[in-house]
């Protein structure tokens, strides 16, 4: 009776979708880089060479979240934009705006960063972006940590950061 009982335990945990798709989960790291002349830049893991980064003037690396490398239930895609006229940087997630809105805005060169929370849960924070009208840039802050964000303003929740431990 026993073994029966931990047969039946270890075919569900085994065959259960959702604990299927939490062991295949590949997470990863998201970082904020700042370069004074555009501001700060959100870029995930293997997005862009460290290398390429530092020879271009960005520093300041900071772990910021982790995310999904690929689509998981409740999740949303982030995307990385650039304004060649203000020389912003914008992460965006799918349903924030549409690619005409970004477009008109004057952004281009959209590119995947990752997958991220649309629903808050267990170790995950919340993910808001703020404007620094007077440069026309953006920051990517995770749950409250305002000390990056002076003299920004227009705080926008985006979507649920799993936590950098």
């Amino acid at each position: 009776m026993r073994n029966l009982f931990v047969l039946l335990i270890l075919s569900y945990t085994l065959w259960n979708p959702r604990y299927a798709a939490a062991q295949s989960a590949t997470y990863i790291n998201v970082y904020r880089w700042y370069h004074p002349g555009f501001g700060y830049r959100l870029v995930a893991e293997d997005e862009c060479p460290e290398l390429t980064l530092t020879s271009d003037g960005w520093s300041g690396k900071t772990l910021l979240f982790k995310a999904y490398q690929a689509a998981e239930p409740h999740t949303v895609a982030v995307n990385a934009w650039y304004n060649p006229v203000g020389h912003a940087y914008i992460s965006v997630a799918a349903d924030e705006f549409t690619d005409d809105q970004m477009r008109m805005n004057g952004y281009t060169g959209k590119h995947f960063q990752f997958y991220a929370l649309t629903k808050g849960e267990e170790g995950s924070v919340p993910v808001y972006r703020y404007l620094c009208s007077k440069r026309r840039s953006w920051v990517t802050v995770p749950g409250d940590d305002i000390s990056v964000a002076a003299g920004y303003h227009h705080k926008t929740y985006q979507y649920f950061g799993l936590k950098a431990r």
